[in-house]
């Protein structure tokens, strides 16, 4: 088990792939563990009985589409490993997860937006907050965006996950996200902003989604955990293209909270 989301109500368990959880109690990260499952309405899971523990890993494995990637220090400047005393992260995503993995320094770049890769992971210490040359700030959004301090309020303290292997295979057109909306910016075509990790365990965010006709932004709340679906370009732009909720397991088979492409969902 390598992600708790205490936003969503839910764990994420690594395979081949990633399986988001909804539960009323969650386990530790790195737990093994064994569960029922019943699938909801915007697919993820919910549990459906009662889970058994077969001890515990500090090691991972599992495949996702990066949808994020960056110089903590540096936001603006390319995520291409090229510092070697700046911390580089990406975000691992799939149905109910958007994990957030350090990269060490060498022997290669953090991969790019858009790569769908296997990423190997140690499990250690909560991750320490990295404060950028600057914050990224908008005053015309409502409420008015300050990156500094957004939702939810305070670091994660979910342990941290470290890449130890990578593998990419290719480029990814399309993949899901997991996200915290933070704010709606509604000046001239509106747009969102959402957490760049599901947790926010990285402190920043995915600014100025364009938001396509069809998605009724005043649906969404700050602070609340949300199901997005994504078009990826080659150049790795993200483009929104449906919306749902995962507050919960509530909120993630309410079919009614579908937006878009997820409508219904």
């Amino acid at each position: 088990m390598i992600r708790i989301n205490q936003v969503a109500q839910s764990y994420t368990l690594a395979g081949s792939g990633l399986a988001a959880i909804h539960a009323g109690a969650l386990p530790q990260v790195g737990d093994q563990i064994t569960v029922p499952v019943r699938r909801l309405a915007n697919g993820t899971y919910a549990e459906d009985g009662s889970r058994s523990a077969q001890g515990t890993s500090d090691s991972a494995t599992f495949s996702g589409t990066v949808t994020y990637c960056a110089d903590l220090e540096q936001p603006a400047a390319p995520c291409d490993g090229s510092s070697a005393t700046d911390h580089y992260v990406y975000s691992v995503s799939g149905l109910g997860v958007s994990a957030m993995v350090s990269a060490p320094h060498g022997p290669g770049p953090p991969p790019k937006v858009g790569s769908f890769v296997q990423v190997g992971v140690h499990i250690s210490g909560a991750f320490a907050p990295v404060a950028p040359a600057s914050w990224a700030t908008d005053p015309s959004c409502t409420p008015a965006y300050d990156e500094q301090h957004g939702n939810p309020a305070g670091p994660a303290t979910t342990p941290s996950l470290t890449q130890t292997t990578l593998s990419a295979s290719g480029q990814s057109t399309s993949s899901s996200l997991e996200a915290v909306v933070q704010t709606v910016c509604p000046v001239g075509s509106p747009k969102l902003i959402v957490s760049a990790d599901d947790i926010r365990e990285s402190g920043r965010d995915l600014v100025a989604l364009d938001v396509p006709s069809g998605i009724d932004t005043s649906k969404l709340s700050p602070g609340e955990a949300v199901q997005a679906a994504l078009g990826v370009a080659d150049d790795g732009t993200l483009s929104l293209k449906g919306i749902t909720s995962d507050q919960g397991a509530s909120g993630a088979d309410d079919a009614a909270q579908g937006q878009g492409s997820l409508a219904g969902k």
